[in-house]
């Protein structure tokens, strides 16, 4: 087990895990190293895929009848650890 930072997230990954966090500037099918935060160790990592992540709306209104809807999506990477 080892706790490493990406993307300003600290994430908690063991063997072969699977984990999707904010788009990395890698390509795909790149690997990577990153260091443990507690141990110093280096842990390899590899980029499966980029993509989008679920749609969310938000809404803001008065009572006038002014409404408005605003919308985004996370760009998200899918990591493997090796």
């Amino acid at each position: 087990m080892a706790i490493i930072s990406l993307s300003g997230r600290q994430y908690l990954v063991g063997g072969k895990e699977k984990f999707t966090t904010f788009k990395l500037d890698k390509k795909e099918g790149e690997v990577f190293e990153v260091k443990d935060e507690l141990s110093g160790q280096t842990v390899k990592l590899k980029v499966l895929r980029h993509s989008l992540g679920d749609k969310i709306r938000v809404l803001k209104f008065k009572k006038t009848g002014y409404k408005r809807v605003f919308g985004s999506r996370d760009n998200l990477s899918e990591v493997e650890v090796v």
